[in-house]
């Protein structure tokens, strides 16, 4: 089964970080997908479409998710995503500035995300976040 991680990152500088780090553990190879969104609201309707089009099952769909937004901010973002992926199977990996412990305990106690990555991206947590979501 196909893998696609959707980076969703207001930051471009982040946004193009992230997506080149990904790259360089050679997600391509492994056949892993990726699509990024620097607004949250086009990055849910992408996820809405493919939910709407039944592609979920060919396909798991990981989210590599910034807090800190505005118009949707991570939180927001997420349940919204509960609204139509109420069986939590689309996976997420926060990956915020925040350094915050009310954060990083705030995403950890949501069953749907899997871990919490402080900014920047570097190589070894883009080796983390390819482990989680493979």
């Amino acid at each position: 089964m196909k893998t696609e991680i959707i980076l969703i990152d207001d930051d471009p500088i982040s946004l193009l970080l992230s997506k080149l780090l990904l790259e360089k553990t050679d997600v391509l190879s492994r056949k892993i997908k990726l699509t990024s969104f620097d607004a949250p609201q086009e990055g849910l309707k992408h996820i809405l479409n493919l939910v709407k089009d039944n592609k979920t099952d060919k396909c798991n769909l990981k989210v590599l998710l910034d807090i800190n937004m505005p118009a949707l901010n991570g939180w927001e973002f997420l349940s919204q995503l509960n609204i139509f992926d109420p069986e939590k199977e689309i996976r997420v990996i926060m990956h915020s500035s925040s350094k915050s412990e009310q954060d990083i305990s705030k995403a950890l106690t949501d069953s749907r995300v899997d871990c919490y990555i402080v900014k920047p991206m570097e190589a070894t947590k883009a080796m983390q976040v390819v482990s989680f979501f493979t």
